[in-house]
């Protein structure tokens, strides 16, 4: 799975381009503002196993809007996980939640995971990742958010910066939408799942099988991606080589692959088989229902 954070960037720039509607966002104004008395809570999960993982929300100017969330989010997938030396025993929920209260700004904003480590699905091996990132939009209103920190909310992190010409300063609030909005359309199978709030399943938990429909979904997406780990490199040069209908089918062609190398692991716990995940997900990217929004 560690080659799917190499290449988001990449993915994400070849979604801008199967989608053809880049220029629609040219004139939005990046950046936020600040407005003294909105208060927001940000609660979520840094989800596909991650042991430990240290979280802040940055404004896209890199300025810490929020105090640094050590190491609460994720789980441990494996049995025998250590951290420094220490065991970290199997965990009894499927997710583990970070809070953290954004003062006085709305706007666009940087979810950021860093120091990362987690159990790939497929494999079971210790990968560690240095970041991972979410992009949120923070209401006029302030109040209540909830988001996953996700492989897929990384990707949506990288259209929201292709959109701004590649400078993080100059990310949007419809920057960070049309993201969204973007990977839902690529991946979650017309609406079956939302990458923003949705916490998928750990896949290679026993408590998986009782989770929500779209928790297994997504969960199960996570997991194909993990299955397609040696092609990835590949995965998404294919993609940024081929800008059309076809790069998608070459990238779908993988991870299909990845899908039925995760179910032969004899790791998947959801109950559902991966292959039919992804075969529903490739199905609806590449043939949207016209009368869609």
């Amino acid at each position: 799975m560690f080659g799917t954070f190499r290449n988001t960037g990449i993915a994400a720039v070849a979604l801008l381009g199967l989608t053809g509607c880049y220029e629609d966002l040219l004139d939005d104004e990046p950046g936020g503002e600040y407005i003294p008395g909105v208060s927001t809570t940000v609660t979520g999960v840094v989800a596909k196993g991650f042991a430990y993982c240290d979280v802040v929300i940055r404004e896209p100017v890199g300025t810490a809007l929020t105090d640094i969330s050590y190491r609460p989010a994720g789980v441990v997938v494996g049995q025998n996980f250590s951290t420094n030396g220490n065991p970290v025993p199997q965990p009894t929920a499927a997710d583990v939640r970070f809070t953290l209260t954004v003062n006085d700004y709305v706007g666009p904003a940087i979810i950021e995971a860093s120091n990362c480590s987690y159990e790939d699905e497929t494999t079971g091996d210790r990968y560690d990742v240095p970041l991972l990132r979410a992009p949120i939009d923070i209401p006029q209103t302030g109040g209540q958010m909830t988001v996953s920190v996700t492989p897929l909310s990384e990707m949506a992190f990288n259209v929201a910066l292709a959109r701004a010409g590649g400078v993080v300063q100059n990310i949007s609030s419809r920057g960070v939408e049309s993201g969204y909005r973007l990977v839902a359309d690529a991946f979650s199978a017309g609406g079956q799942f939302d990458p923003m709030t949705t916490v998928p399943a750990i896949a290679t938990l026993d408590s998986s099988a009782n989770a929500a429909a779209d928790e297994v979904f997504f969960g199960l997406v996570l997991a194909a991606f993990s299955g397609a780990t040696s092609q990835l490199d590949q995965l998404y040069v294919a993609l940024s080589d081929d800008l059309s209908a076809q790069g998608l089918r070459d990238f779908y062609d993988m991870v299909e692959q990845g899908a039925a190398t995760f179910d032969q692991s004899g790791r998947n716990r959801t109950g559902q088989d991966a292959a039919d995940v992804i075969a529903q997900a490739r199905a609806t990217a590449l043939n949207p229902d016209p009368s869609g929004p």
